[in-house]
């Protein structure tokens, strides 16, 4: 049977600025593929393309008839005084009406945790990770045949990012997948899709993500030997040009006395032609050489944070603490985190944990009991929403403020982290989330933050950029407290204490694994709510 989907030569261009260029692949029925690629490289604008979002140049879209499309973009696209209920007749229209969307709505909202939502609440009310399950749930119920995700693990708690996983794995949906989560790429697709950076075509590559990473690591060391032996083959043979030439010299110079200018002439004829015959056969040696392109490499990120840590080691403590807002209150938390300790927090979506990184930093006043920090200590937030961030100001503007250096200085950061001198000049309310995480992280470094509290911190960084933070996060001396649902991430942070946050209160748990574990073992009891989810 032919493919479900196929992509010939999509090119789009905003200018003279190329984003995709003659992009090829298809689609077979119930394949799952990722697609990969730096933050920039098109990934998003490709997806928007095959959900007919926005036009393309150039190029064909081939979609098996009858074969329906369902998109899920990285931010949920709703008016906040929307109920649930307005939200799901707007996106479903009259299928919402259906019997079987009736008889599976209750599934995904078991599966990924949403329970306690019903039609009446108000979208505003949600958390960050509730309105992704929200947005997801929707999406799955219009039984497209092909689903085009977005990010779809960004802010998903655990419980529904393993749900999801095993969701994927018993449909026979076909689905391109955007994600930065490497467990859950090595746990559902097959196939990986890489929008090449310089080139901007698809690079196809059988095989799961971290296989993807190994093949292509050992690509580029292949790719620089050869090219290596190359240039050194090259610089061989030029070299023995240029001691022929020499030799040359030294003959015509030598080899005849001044007086025989007849047979001087001679010699030096002949030897130019001598010369020009072993010159050409050289060259011709170096045309034959194999072809070996200079691998393209581009600059990696480098995050440094010069954390200056305090001799007293100032810690951070909460006493008897309750916080909260309208219609949520965390539970009486005592917390003591000793300078340099790393503790992880987990949970479910809305249980609170963004609450609670903000009471640890000050930003959310506690509604009882107390907050004692250290005067040395100076927190970097990166929160999950990035709502700290100005957003009517340029990225010049923000970092000028927070550092108050010479304007060159600032532009080397600019640059440093990514960001050209255009995009200097721009609000950040026009940067992509993955973009102003990474200004959030320029921030914390001219800062010299000696607290990272980081609110699912890998939420749209690409892998780069999650391995520069990864790599920093190795040498930093001072506090950090993390919140993530990413495996491999929690598993490289070297965590000191993990706690889990429910129903209020926090409670210190062995390790990440027998968590994943635990709810692994639910879901798996739940395989026949499962199969009727996937139908």
């Amino acid at each position: 049977m032919s493919p479900i989907l196929t992509i010939k030569n999509i090119t789009k261009s905003y200018g003279t600025r190329i984003i995709l260029k003659n992009v090829s692949f298809f689609l077979q029925d119930g394949e799952k593929v990722a697609l990969v690629g730096s933050n920039g490289a098109g990934k998003s604008t490709l997806l928007k393309i095959i959900a007919d979002k926005i036009p393309k140049d150039t190029g064909i879209i081939e979609l098996r008839r009858g074969a329906h499309k369902g998109y899920l973009e990285q931010e949920l696209n709703t008016n906040d005084k929307e109920t649930v209920g307005e939200y799901f007749d707007k996106v479903l229209g009259e299928k919402v009406k259906d019997r079987k969307t009736i008889e599976r709505y209750p599934v995904f909202f078991k599966g990924f945790g949403l329970e306690p939502i019903t039609f009446k609440t108000k979208i505003q009310t949600l958390s960050g990770g509730q309105r992704s399950k929200l947005a997801l749930a929707v999406l799955l119920l219009q039984d497209a045949d092909i689903l085009l995700l977005d990010e779809p693990t960004n802010n998903l708690d655990l419980p529904a990012l393993i749900w999801l996983e095993e969701f994927l794995r018993v449909s026979k949906k076909s689905a391109i997948i955007v994600s930065h989560d490497r467990r859950f790429l090595d746990d559902v697709v097959t196939r990986v899709l890489e929008i090449d950076w310089f080139k901007r075509e698809v690079i196809v590559f059988h095989g799961n993500h971290t296989e993807y990473l190994k093949h292509k690591a050992l690509e580029l060391e292949k790719q620089k030997y050869n090219y290596m032996r190359r240039e050194e083959k090259k610089r061989q043979l030029f070299r023995a040009i240029q001691k022929k030439k020499e030799h040359v010299q030294r003959s015509v110079k030598y080899g005849t006395g001044d007086n025989d200018k007849i047979a001087s002439g001679y010699h030096e004829n002949r030897a130019t032609r001598n010369l020009a015959s072993q010159t050409k056969a050289i060259e011709s040696r170096i045309a034959r050489l194999p072809e070996a392109e200079k691998p393209l490499e581009r600059a990696p990120l480098k995050i440094e944070l010069d954390d200056v840590v305090a001799e007293t080691k100032p810690s951070i403590h909460l006493i008897k603490a309750i916080g909260g807002y309208s219609g949520f209150r965390l539970k009486t938390i005592t917390l003591e985190i000793p300078f340099g300790r790393r503790i992880g927090i987990l949970g479910r979506n809305g249980f609170g944990k963004s609450t609670l990184i903000k009471m640890i930093a000050g930003s959310k006043k506690l509604l009882k009991g107390e907050r004692k920090v250290g005067p040395t200590l100076v927190f970097g937030n990166l929160t999950q929403a990035h709502e700290n961030l100005p957003r009517n100001k340029t990225i010049f503007e923000y970092l000028e403020s927070v550092t108050k250096l010479p304007r060159e200085f600032i532009y080397n950061i600019i640059k440093k982290y990514g960001f050209d001198s255009v995009e200097a000049g721009k609000s950040i309310e026009t940067l992509s989330p993955g973009g102003r995480a990474r200004l959030l992280i320029a921030g914390f470094a001219v800062r010299s933050v000696n607290v990272l509290l980081l609110d699912e911190p890998t939420n749209h960084l690409d892998e780069p950029a999650i391995q520069a933070l990864t790599e920093v996060l190795e040498s930093f001396m001072g506090t950090v407290v993390l919140v993530s649902h990413d495996r491999a991430f929690l598993d490289q942070a070297r965590l000191d204490y993990l706690y889990l946050l429910e129903n209020g209160k926090l409670i210190q748990i062995e390790d990440v694994s027998a968590y994943e574990k635990q709810i692994l073992g639910d879901v798996k009891k739940s395989q026949s709510l499962l199969r009727l989810a996937s139908k």
